[in-house]
Order: structure tokens, then C-alpha cells, then sequence
């Protein structure tokens, strides 16, 4: 009897693992020309989600959620896999019917203009989370993403590498430009890198070695110039971008390329 009790208590627990909400999230969001539209949701963890307790909650036109998207029973996400929901208006020059897991008609979650706000929900019971969210469901804007103008209008957005879950604060996620936003923008019509999603963890930057030209370190002739470059390391820092300044603007310039142009005499610190 003590071995059966033991048996039935790890089939319970079993169970209780395979019902754990996972934060999957929205990877790809195609607005494009007339009907050449999808939705990609990542699963960025090392097991099978299964979507039997996730839907799609959808906006029109800023009315706040009012439609929501089942999806097929038994659907599941691979681990690190994605599942795409193409809208069936999509040419095929864009992106085949066979390689997507939902082709729709309309009216679906896939028929969506850049006004219409999209969300990842995990229902179990009566509690409803929200995972992820495209826009503001009580809005009817289109929405700017990483600086770029109404972005979720006639766009594709494409979720940085890096990202390992969703989030629900819009504003945040939309960012502000290029860098601080969680989303890349690309061309009406990308359809590129759909079906696709790969984890690719950001590497800081470590350490900038500066070297002054023939490695000097001062600028010995009156308003003279020299150049410093730049070495980022590791090289497979993700953001190696850099942003010149010099310690004093009195005494001397720098150019966004490392050019220094001497003022007055004194240090600087670049």
C-alpha cells in the first residue's frame, strides 16, 4: 500500500509540472500590404509548452479586448520553437501556407491592422494572466516602436535576440528608439526571418583600449590633431557602439570617429 501511495503522488506532481505557465511571448508581428499579415509566439524554454490553457486576447480599433483566439486542441510549441498564425490572404511569394501552423480566414487574430492591440494571456480556472502584449487595447493609435512612426502600421517587428519573456507594459517594450526598445523594425513585407527565432544572449562589453596614432599621447603642435581608435572587447560584444567625449570642451574637440583637435594647452581626459 505504501508503494502505490508513493506512485499516485508522483503521477500527481507530474501533472501539476506540465500545467506551469510558461512565458512564452510574441517574436514576430507582420503588418503588411493588404493582406500580407502574421503573428509568431516564441517559446524560449527547454520544454514542449503545450497552448491547451493560452489564448490570444485581441483589440478593434481601441475597443479593449473583446475577441479572444483558441488555438487547435493539442497545439504545442516545441522547445525554442515558434508557432505562426498566417493570415490565408498572404501571398505565397511571402510565405507558404504549408510552413505555417494556423492559415486563417477572416475574421481572426491574424487579420489585424496597426490599431489593433494583441496579447498573450494563460487562463487556468477563473485567473487570467497576461503574458505579452502588442499595443494598447483601449487605443486606436498606431503605435510608434524603437522611434520609428506608427511602426505597427504597414511594418514588420521582429523581437530582439535576447529576449527571454514577454511584457505587458507596452511603452517599455516599444522603447523609444532603436536601442532601448525590445523590438526591431524592418520594411513592409519582411517575411524574412518568420518561422525562425533564436535566443542569442547579449555579451557586455568588458573592456575599451584607446591608442593615440603611432601611440601618442599628446598633440605637441599648436591646434594640432590626433587620432585615437577604439578597441572593444570582447569582439563578440553585442553594443559596440561608442559615444566620444573629452573631459574639457575649452581645451579640446573630439569627432564622433576619435578625431581630437587641441584648443588651448592642458589635459584632457577622452
Amino acid at each position: 500500500m505504501k508503494k502505490l501511495y508513493t506512485l499516485i503522488l508522483i503521477s500527481v506532481l507530474s501533472l501539476g509540472l506540465a500545467k506551469a505557465q510558461a512565458p512564452i511571448f510574441f517574436s514576430e508581428y507582420i503588418e503588411g500590404s493588404s493582406n500580407n499579415k502574421a503573428l509568431e509566439i516564441h517559446n524560449p524554454t527547454d520544454a514542449v509548452v503545450s497552448l491547451d490553457d493560452y489564448q490570444i486576447a485581441q483589440s478593434n480599433n481601441g475597443d479593449g479586448w473583446e475577441y479572444y483566439h483558441t488555438f487547435p486542441t493539442g497545439a504545442s510549441i516545441e522547445a525554442g520553437g515558434v508557432w505562426v498564425i498566417l493570415n490565408n490572404g498572404t501571398s505565397e511569394t511571402l510565405f507558404l501556407e504549408a510552413d505555417a501552423d494556423e492559415f486563417l480566414a477572416y475574421p481572426s487574430v491574424a487579420h489585424h491592422n496597426g490599431n489593433d492591440a494583441r496579447g498573450i494571456i494563460y487562463i487556468i480556472g477563473t485567473d487570467t494572466t497576461l503574458l505579452d502584449v502588442i499595443g494598447i487595447p483601449d487605443s486606436d493609435d498606431y503605435w510608434d516602436v524603437a522611434g520609428v512612426s506608427e511602426a505597427t502600421s504597414e511594418q514588420t517587428l521582429v523581437r530582439k535576440n535576447h529576449i527571454l519573456t514577454g511584457n505587458t507594459d507596452w511603452a517599455a517594450a516599444a522603447g523609444t528608439n532603436a536601442k532601448d526598445s525590445e523590438w526591431m523594425v524592418y520594411d513592409q513585407n519582411f517575411f524574412d526571418s518568420l518561422g525562425v527565432h533564436t535566443y542569442i544572449p547579449i555579451v557586455d562589453v568588458a573592456t575599451i583600449n584607446l591608442t593615440g596614432a603611432g601611440d601618442a599621447t599628446t598633440i605637441e603642435t599648436d591646434k594640432g590633431t590626433l587620432q585615437i581608435t577604439a578597441e572593444v572587447l570582447p569582439a563578440d560584444a553585442s553594443d559596440k557602439s561608442l559615444e566620444w567625449s573629452v573631459s574639457d570642451n575649452t581645451l579640446a574637440t573630439v569627432t564622433a570617429d576619435g578625431l581630437v583637435s587641441a584648443i588651448n594647452d592642458g589635459v584632457v581626459t577622452v
